[in-house]
């Protein structure tokens, strides 16, 4: 089956478009989640670590003076026997503020003396010995970014923060996701669109090219084929014009010749004939028909040799 051109060219432009755009979102959009999944873990750990450090750094009693509190009560507060140092609360309180954060103090012994923000799980008793040995790591639970730091104090450990946040880089990579799919869509109709044209045009010039290479071959070498642009394409039809202009000079050259050489026949008092191969006359000139007699229907040359076969 022939298809033409101008037939395939466009779907297949359109489709390469529409591959390009699926190659981005197989391999691109799980890079940038990655990539983003990874700075979470990043900043999350540093929150943690800027609010042990907070914890040591604003007031170096406070720490000391925390662990002579009691228990906190649900609110985060402690009770009337104790109050929580002015400078470790506001520095809890500034770390808290995260989206939807919370923040556990927790000392040598595994206890939670101090807590900050919202309520959003109970660290399991794992957990908070890992964060009263000085283990530093980064975990996903409960659709949570927990990040456990050590705390520092006086150059010995003094326990460890409890830093949660919920997940919030899917705030982010939803939208991006959503834009993501925008842009592609808007995309592919954009782009598809530029293809589908270029495929059109493309496929015009070679439609005119292989239209005029016809009419040429049938023998219209006066036909001329417009090159377009300066292109490859152009220039193959520039080509096909001179090739064709040549041919016709060429042929008016020949056709010159063959006047010329007919006239000269023609007014010769000689009289002149050919034949092919079986002796049938397929020339002569008016001399040369009165000599032999020829009429319309033509005649064979006279043998001169009648004695021999």
């Amino acid at each position: 089956m022939n298809i033409r051109f101008r037939v395939w060219m466009p779907p297949i432009a359109v489709l390469i478009v529409l591959v390009a755009v699926l190659l981005v979102f197989a391999y691109g959009i799980p890079a940038a989640r990655q990539r983003l999944e990874q700075r979470t873990q990043a900043v999350t750990l540093a929150q943690a670590a800027a609010t042990a450090d907070a914890i040591t750094g604003e007031d170096h009693r406070a720490w000391q003076e925390l662990l002579d509190l009691p228990e906190p009560d649900v609110a985060g507060q402690t009770s009337a026997e104790g109050e929580r140092p002015g400078a470790l609360r506001r520095s809890l309180d500034l770390y808290a503020t995260a989206p939807r954060a919370e923040v556990r103090v927790v000392d040598r012994e595994g206890d939670v003396v101090a807590r900050e923000g919202a309520r959003l799980f109970s660290p399991p008793p794992e957990m908070l010995r890992k964060a009263a040995d000085g283990e530093r790591f980064f975990e996903r639970t409960e659709g949570l970014n927990v990040a456990v730091v050590p705390i520092l104090y006086g150059g010995e450990l003094a326990g460890g923060v409890v830093f949660a946040t919920r997940h919030w880089e899917a705030v982010v990579y939803e939208p991006f996701l959503r834009s993501g799919l925008e842009a592609a869509v808007l995309a592919s109709l954009i782009g598809g669109g530029l293809m589908f044209l270029l495929a059109v045009m493309l496929s015009r010039r070679v439609e005119r090219l292989s239209s005029g290479a016809r009419l040429i071959e049938r023998g219209d070498l006066s036909h001329r084929i417009k090159p377009g642009f300066g292109d490859e394409l152009g220039a193959l039809a520039k080509t096909l014009n001179s090739m064709a202009a040549n041919l016709e000079e060429s042929f008016g050259r020949l056709a010159e010749k063959d006047a010329t050489l007919g006239a000269i026949l023609n007014n010769l008092s000689e009289g002149v004939a050919a034949t092919d191969a079986q002796g049938n006359v397929v020339f002569a000139n008016p001399a040369g028909r009165d000599m032999l007699g020829m009429g319309e229907d033509g005649a064979e040359i006279p043998s001169p040799w009648e004695d021999f076969d």
